[in-house]
């Protein structure tokens, strides 16, 4: 395509042709614009592999608008409806002949369903339309004029002796008559109503009535029905629409009600919007009003009896008014210049089901205050009318935290952890088992859809990494207590083990650490350097030490070295200068950290904290068996060492992972970073006075580090 074919305006125009008497099929083209906007020539045929090199968006309408054309091709109509006994489409010239009167009625309903499908897309999208269009032509001059508003149509009946002489008249959203006989008429579709015409180039939809009603009026302005035929013609044909359009009788019995039965409750959705109103109807038997509807009588035909007679309904506003009181009452208000209602507490472009909702919360008081609630329906689910409740709980699992919650909705339970998947796409139906469909509240995606993205769901338990614990901070959920962890850092108090002051900023340090450490949490401590890092880890790890004695004080070991074991040790057995009790509890914290600060470490450590013993974990006569490592609390080693010695390293359950200068593991790709990532510690803290170096990349693999996933 050339420049200056890109730099014009196209557009995708849906043509209609007829390929037999009555019957219309659609093919879909690509039609440039002129510069005033109008369409002007075909440019060749649309489909969704070739709408896109003319800059066209391919939507989900327009993708299904093709799919629809698809299907309303000759080859596949012939493939989709040829006879059974026939392996191979039959051409649509053979098939009326190959069909009986079922047969074409099978045609019929598969064109005009789609057809009516896809004559609603290009009304909603405003896609153009036009008829019989050619190739060589302006393409504005075979456009139809589509019309949003429905004509109305009035029945007019008028018995004599002969029969009843039957008129159709139809009125445009003006009020105006429009003449059926005087212009041309083409009926597309014949179900579902309401169905599509053609007049004159108009393109509109006849309200409550199939289309193919037209037919017989379009060359005369009456039907005569014989007085033999006249009840049966009523019983089988106008009995269907009798309640839905406007009747006008003559000749006939009276009979007069005014009798209101119920005001029923509907859930419509808006036909310029994707929001769901409520529509009270007010019921009166054998016909409804619109609860703002200016008619206030309507006259209907009795097809019962052995006579046809006719039913006069007045409408009892007094009754109305008080069916209105009780919707005001329960928090509905009219939605200005609509016939529409809302909840009066709720924003109006809050939410697309927010009416529905509001139906749901209320369901119980208005069938006691005698609605009828036929059924509420959005698209084609039925939806099941109770509100649903959550509970949901929490408990803690190694790394994890497991969300088991249960949501209640009638007489259904359902696991909370099924519904992870649907907050997290936003989708509110959620299907049960009798087929209907429950809808999740907007508060509960809006309350959980952060949550979704990072939980994992293992059978009917929502599993969140401890790493991801923050996420939880402002939910209320049984067995949690966000600010525990919190209240105990606060009232730390450094020990007699921690042979130090701390200064006011290093005993904040000291606390922060500690609630990650109840947190589950790793940390990264980035103070400068000269401000005591290496003093605030040792006062944790004694922490750490104290605390796990204390969780084990009703444990004692039973157990100690053997004389094997203590010749391995290489006379290291002085180190462990505590009690067995002490002994069995190490506190197994591996300190990784360059090789210049190995020694510093260790005099820091011998000397704030010598209750901890430690061992050095470097050169060639480094202690390679893990029995024996496992049973210090300090592990000193550096990053080449632990490089190498991974496989031993990862046999030991480390309480504590600390790297020192951890701006060495920013290369994601080193082996270092790899070899840290792969052992086993419940904590993990990264200590750098420097931990972004060069870019914020550096961050990305410390902060893996101490919280693996977080990022």
């Amino acid at each position: 395509m050339n420049t200056t074919e890109e730099l014009v305006a196209n557009d995708i125009v849906y043509n209609l042709v007829e390929v037999e008497t009555g019957l219309y099929l659609p093919t879909a083209y690509i039609v440039s614009r002129d510069d005033d906007g109008l369409l002007a020539h075909v440019r060749q045929k649309a489909t969704a592999e070739t709408v896109g090199a003319f800059q066209l968006e391919l939507n989900t309408e327009r993708q299904r608008s093709f799919t629809l054309v698809s299907e309303l091709q000759i080859e596949a109509i012939e493939a989709a409806l040829k006879p059974p006994k026939f392996r191979k489409p039959i051409p649509m010239a053979q098939l009326n002949a190959l069909t009986n009167k079922e047969g074409r009625a099978a045609l019929l309903k598969y064109v005009h369903q789609r057809l009516n499908e896809l004559l609603n897309i290009c009304l909603k999208a405003d896609y153009p339309v036009s008829l019989e269009l050619e190739r060589r032509v302006l393409v504005k001059e075979y456009e139809l004029n589509t019309h949003k508003s429905l004509l109305e149509p009035m029945l007019s009946f008028k018995k004599t002796a002969e029969g009843v002489k039957y008129r159709l008249k139809l009125k445009d959203s003006s009020g105006e008559e429009v003449k059926i006989r005087d212009q041309k008429v083409i009926a597309l579709t014949n179900h579902p109503a309401p169905g599509w015409l053609i007049i004159e180039r108009q393109l509109v939809r006849l309200a409550h009535l199939n289309g193919f009603v037209i037919k017989p009026f379009v060359t005369k302005d009456e039907v005569v029905i014989p007085a033999q035929a006249a009840n049966n013609y009523f019983r089988r044909f106008i009995a269907r629409v009798v309640s839905k359009v406007e009747i006008e009788a003559e000749g006939f019995a009276v009979e007069q009600h005014q009798e209101l039965i119920s005001c029923r409750l509907e859930l419509v959705q808006h036909p310029l919007e994707e929001r769901y109103y409520l529509y009270p109807k007010m019921d009166y038997g054998q016909a409804e009003f619109g609860w703002n509807e200016q008619k206030q009588e309507r006259t209907l035909l009795d097809t019962e009896g052995e006579e046809v007679s006719i039913i006069r309904l007045l409408r009892d506003k007094a009754a109305e008014s008080e069916y209105l009181a009780h919707l005001t009452a329960m928090g509905l208000k009219a939605v200005d210049g609509t016939q529409y209602f809302h909840p009066s507490d709720m924003p109006l472009k809050s939410e697309t089901y927010a009416g529905l909702s509001w139906l749901l919360n209320h369901w119980s008081p208005l069938l006691e205050a005698g609605f009828d609630l036929a059924g509420a329906q959005v698209g084609e689910h039925n939806i099941y009318p109770h509100a649903a409740e959550l509970s949901l709980g929490l408990s803690e699992d190694n790394d994890w935290f497991d969300l088991k919650g249960e949501v209640s909705v009638g007489e259904y339970k359902i696991p909370f952890a099924k519904l992870i998947k649907y907050i997290r796409n936003r989708d509110r139906l959620y299907p049960l088992p009798n087929g209907t469909y429950f809808l999740i509240p907007e508060e509960w995606l809006t309350q959980y859809g952060e949550l979704s993205e990072f939980v994992t769901v293992e059978k009917d338990t929502a599993k969140l990494a401890r790493s991801h614990y923050t996420l939880l901070e402002n939910f209320d959920l049984d067995g949690a207590d966000p600010e525990a962890a919190r209240e105990i850092a606060e009232a730390y108090k450094p020990g007699s083990e921690l042979k130090a002051s701390l200064r006011p900023y290093q005993l904040e340090g000291v606390k922060w650490l500690i609630q990650h450490h109840h947190q589950g949490l790793g940390a990264c401590l980035a103070d400068d350097m000269g401000l005591g890092k290496t003093l605030q880890t040792i006062a944790v790890l004694l922490y750490a030490k104290s605390s796990q004695q204390n969780e084990k004080k009703n444990r004692p070991a039973q157990v100690s070295l053997n004389d094997q074991e203590k010749e391995e040790t290489n006379g290291q057995l002085g180190l462990f200068a505590q009690s067995d009790e002490d002994f069995l509890q190490p506190l197994r914290a591996l300190i990784v950290l360059p090789a210049s600060l190995i020694y510093n470490w260790a005099a820091e450590i011998e000397k704030f904290a010598p209750s901890l013993n430690l061992v050095h974990h470097t050169g060639p006569s480094r202690q390679k068996d893990v029995r024996v490592l496992s049973r210090f609390d300090i592990i000193l080693t550096t990053y080449q060492t632990a490089n190498r010695d991974q496989e031993l390293l990862r046999q030991v359950d480390f309480s504590y992972i600390v790297l020192d200068e951890s701006q060495q593991i920013k290369n994601r790709q080193s082996k270092a970073f790899k070899a840290l990532n792969s052992l086993n510690a419940a904590h993990r803290v990264s200590l750098s006075g420097t931990p972004i170096e060069n870019s914020l990349s550096d961050l990305w693999s410390q902060m893996q580090f101490i919280n693996p996933g977080l990022l």
